[in-house]
């Protein structure tokens, strides 16, 4: 990529253009800031500089592509998620609102992913109160969205282990029929 000018006129051709041709162009032509991990500071730059929300929904995008399909070190995780939480805070308020919930988005994501490896990420909670304890209304807005966010992104993942574990309980029923359930069994009075 030449320019972000170039960049940026690629991505209204992605996510505007009636042409199918000209939208794939700019697909492929794109595609690198989402599979390549080298391209995750680019995303940043982006973020940084670009003027339309075209572009910004790539970078946010792409990095919620990277950050779900690839294994990020630990310190890379939460420098995308710290770099989230204070672009929100700073320039939240006047995205688009496609542009806020992509970065949202992300910022869920990537605390569900690192949950259980660095308490930092359980500091969400806290993050999104202070956007709801600003005077704006559109910081407050930030921060209902990252709460319910987050617990639709959590529960996604409850969901699935419900279902799995729902369904190991109900082949368990079937193939050992005459065993019961520890659950099923009375505690002595």
């Amino acid at each position: 990529m030449e320019s972000l000018a170039q960049l940026e006129a690629l991505c209204e051709r992605l996510y505007n253009s009636q042409d199918s041709a000209e939208r794939a162009l700019a697909e492929s032509t794109l595609k690198c800031f989402s599979v390549n991990t080298d391209y995750i500071s680019q995303c940043q730059y982006i973020l940084d500089n670009a003027l339309t929300p075209y572009a910004l929904m790539l970078a946010s995008s792409s990095l919620l592509k990277q950050v779900t399909e690839h294994s990020l070190s630990l310190q890379l995780r939460l420098d995308i998620r710290n770099y989230v939480l204070s672009y929100l805070a700073t320039r939240g308020p006047e995205l688009q609102t496609f542009v806020t919930g992509s970065l949202i988005l992300l910022l869920c994501r990537i605390t569900k992913f690192g949950w259980f490896d660095d308490d930092r990420f359980k500091d969400i909670v806290k993050e999104a109160a202070n956007f709801l304890s600003q005077a704006t209304s559109g910081h407050y807005s930030i921060g209902l969205k990252i709460l319910n966010q987050l617990v639709s992104e959590m529960n996604q993942e409850c969901l699935l282990h419900i279902m799995r574990t729902g369904c190991h309980q109900l082949q368990r029923s079937f193939a050992f029929p005459n065993i019961p359930n520890i659950s099923d069994i009375s505690a002595p009075a």
